[in-house]
């Protein structure tokens, strides 16, 4: 973050405008002035969507019960749809303000997607889950003890000992089924956030090409479409931004658009 942020004081310093083939990407009147290109040279609404992203993404889940897990999810929920209003407007702008716009709202909607992830192993046992894991616990230490005595034949210990590492197996599959179990139901959530992630990156880096912009945060969104959990979904992300966006824009997926011989995020003319 820490040279994206000294590039956000410099536009912070010197202002932003949206140029005239962005403004007719986005259908808007390229001399038109408006509450577009206000927010263009004010500064203060990009800071102020820089610091909701970044509590945002310092938010985590709580470890516990599913019900305060889901209540903090909720919350999440509820602070992603403000960074959403606030980005929409810096978005309407154009400009190097819409590009850091959209990095950060795909920042925000990548940090729901981590969190989203980790409610399986964030999921404390119910009373009854901590019984059954709690029986087959004292079932392992027991046959441990047991392998130990001394008066046993060989044959006898390696009996015992294959029935505790048995019982070990079933008590690891037993948890991890668990988790795999609460896990289940965020799974749709957590691959559309990370198309709602991709999405925003892609028009961001799509965007810098066209403009010939020098900005760090073409650059991040570029880094984190190369991901591991994001590179996979490219397609089916990039094919689902509706046409009225994607045409205007030149965006068309391709294999390898974002690899190392790609153009990179910031094109010079």
């Amino acid at each position: 973050m820490g040279a994206r942020s000294v590039v956000l004081r410099g536009l912070l310093t010197v202002g932003l405008c949206s140029s005239a083939a962005l403004a007719q990407a986005q259908g808007r009147d390229p001399g038109s002035a408006g509450t577009s290109g206000a927010t263009a040279n004010d500064p203060a609404p990009l800071a102020a969507l820089d610091r909701r992203v970044n509590q945002f993404i310092q938010r985590t889940l709580p470890q516990g019960d599913l019900r305060a897990i889901n209540n903090a999810i909720r919350v999440l929920r509820t602070e992603l749809a403000q960074v959403a209003q606030q980005s929409d407007v810096l978005v309407r702008g154009g400009g190097e303000m819409a590009i850091a716009a959209h990095v950060l709202r795909g920042e925000a909607h990548e940090h729901l997607a981590a969190e989203l992830g980790r409610v399986g192993q964030l999921s404390q046992p119910t009373a009854e889950e901590q019984a059954r894991f709690g029986a087959l616990e004292a079932s392992v230490q027991r046959l441990d003890e047991l392998a130990n005595h001394s008066d046993l034949s060989p044959e006898q210990v390696a009996q015992l000992r294959l029935r505790a590492q048995e019982a070990r197996d079933r008590l690891t599959q037993a948890r991890a089924a668990r988790v795999a179990q609460v896990q289940e139901p965020f799974t749709i959530e957590v691959r559309e956030e990370r198309l709602r992630a991709i999405r925003r990156y892609a028009i961001a880096v799509q965007m810098a090409r066209n403009e010939h912009v020098t900005t760090p945060f073409s650059s991040t969104a570029l880094t984190r479409l190369r991901g591991e959990e994001l590179s996979p979904l490219l397609e089916p992300a990039i094919n689902g931004i509706p046409a009225e966006v994607r045409t205007p824009l030149g965006l068309t997926y391709s294999a390898g658009m974002y690899g190392p011989a790609a153009r990179p995020a910031v094109a010079r003319p």
